[in-house]
């Protein structure tokens, strides 16, 4: 039975949980909270990326606290679907280590559409409950259900849920088995990692790229984000680019072949690039040159970003960029140039 135990995390909720379940299950037993971090995004984006970051605060809190003899650790995250999910991992000191999953739950549509392109959920929820650091109190879920189920009870059947292989050794003897050992995500033997289709739109108009100033990694990107379920890739770079930045756009990215009757010809990216995301998790990224609609300067509105403009290739040598995001930039002004010849 384990004398102390350490969670990786000091938001009040996960440590409730882990109090309330751990007294029920070795009385006696003292929890000891540790700040660790989860090694993951703010906003963990599907399974694989939420597992990550469990296992890292569970590993994070084993290893910052000599003195326990198991850890637990608890990230929230949102699926593709835009559901909630809730992953508990559980640390030992031989170096088992499983997860179990918690509470799957949906979100109201347009906060899954701000959260999947990248805000936090936590202050999402605050903005459209009225409440101040919801996601240490309620949660999502008892804001959503009306308290019928809390944060902290949401947490508890998780860490519940993963105890079993700790309440019954003789039936969980050698977990997890080593055929079904549960690696890092990209270490030799781990899980196939997850990944999403993206578009990225650099859009040109009178010698200058648009660009805009990312509010959650804070830095110069262009428009761009997930392709939808059953979204063309060529409606999803459009759309990325009237959501972030108001405007409407045509793609100057042309398609391999015309005139073929059958099929329907779409535009061919400029590129398509792979990129690590997270722990187990990439994007296949999709880049598309466009120019606005009309001809004309358009008026900018930068629902989601901090800062958007207009940049010329001398502007892009003096601006904070990745070399990636300059290289794209200056080919995109080449290539409306081309097309205006």
């Amino acid at each position: 039975m384990p004398k102390v135990v350490a969670v990786g995390s000091t938001n009040p909720a996960k440590v409730g949980a882990a109090r309330a379940v751990l007294a029920r299950a070795f009385p006696g037993c003292r929890v000891e909270p540790v700040a660790v971090p989860s090694g993951v995004r703010e906003q963990p984006l599907g399974a694989a990326e939420t597992e990550a970051g469990a296992r890292n605060r569970a590993r994070g809190a084993l290893a910052a606290m000599p003195a326990a003899d198991l850890a637990v650790g608890f990230e929230g995250g949102v699926d593709r679907r835009g559901y909630v999910i809730n992953c508990c991992a559980v640390a030992l000191r031989d170096g088992r280590e499983w997860v179990a999953w918690g509470t799957r739950f949906p979100l109201p549509g347009p906060v899954a559409a701000r959260v999947l392109a990248g805000e936090e959920l936590g202050p999402v929820m605050d903005a459209v409950s009225g409440q101040v650091e919801s996601k240490k109190h309620l949660g999502a879920i008892g804001i959503l259900t009306r308290g019928l189920v809390t944060r902290e009870e949401m947490w508890a059947q998780a860490l519940a849920a993963a105890l079993p292989p700790l309440l019954h050794p003789d039936l969980y003897r050698d977990w997890p088995p080593p055929d079904r050992s549960f690696p890092s995500p990209g270490a030799p033997g781990a899980a196939e990692v997850t990944r999403d289709f993206t578009v990225a739109t650099f859009v040109v108009h009178e010698g200058r790229v648009l660009l805009l100033y990312h509010r959650k990694l804070q830095m110069w990107l262009p428009p761009g984000g997930h392709i939808d379920p059953n979204e063309l890739p060529d409606e999803a770079a459009v759309r990325e680019v009237r959501e972030e930045t108001g405007i409407e756009v045509e793609l100057i990215s042309r398609p391999a072949v015309t005139g073929v009757p059958g099929p329907v010809p779409l535009a061919r990216p400029e590129g398509v690039q792979l990129e690590d995301i997270a722990p187990g998790h990439q994007h296949i990224d999709l880049i598309y040159f466009a120019r606005p609609r009309g001809g004309t300067t358009p008026v900018l509105n930068p629902a989601e970003s901090e800062a958007v403009g207009w940049f010329t290739a001398e502007d892009l040598a003096r601006l904070p960029l990745t070399e990636e995001v300059r290289t794209w930039a200056l080919r995109a002004l080449a290539a409306a140039g081309s097309s205006n010849g």
